[in-house]
Order: structure tokens, then sequence, then C-alpha cells
């Protein structure tokens, strides 16, 4: 993706689930999850749906707007 997240977290401490949400781009709603650890990764996992809806994602990790509140400094999208 060329633009920044509007929302980005994590998931858990040393291991867990980085997510990043674009709330309605090109007309989707956009989010790629990457789970990881210390020492090892899983390769991202994109899903979009219509803008104004969730993604499976999203449901099965019970994201809230609490949990993504807004893009965080510290996992930079490159």
């Amino acid at each position: 993706m060329s633009v920044m997240p509007d929302t980005s977290c994590s998931t858990g401490g040393t291991h867990g689930t980085d997510v990043y949400i674009w709330n309605c781009i090109n007309g989707q709603h956009v989010v790629i999850v990457q789970w990881s650890a210390e020492m090892s990764c899983h390769a991202p996992v994109r899903e979009t749906a219509p803008c104004g809806s969730l993604t499976p994602l999203e449901t099965r990790l019970q994201l809230t707007a609490a949990m993504c509140s807004g893009a965080r400094p510290d996992r930079e999208w490159r």
C-alpha cells in the first residue's frame, strides 16, 4: 500500500499480531495483519471488504476501536 494506514496496533506483547487498517481506499476497507514473535513471523495476510464494514480478520481477532484507536509511531508503515 502506498498510503499510510488510518489505524495500526499490535495484539499481545513479545508475540502477537500487527494490524494495519485503511478505512476506505479505492472503494475498499483494507486490513493487513502479520503475526510475529521474537525470532519468527508469518507472511502478512490482506483482506478487503466494502467501505464501512468489517473484514473476517477483524471479526476473528475481535478488534475494537479501543484496541486500534490511531496510527502508532512505533509501527511505521513502509
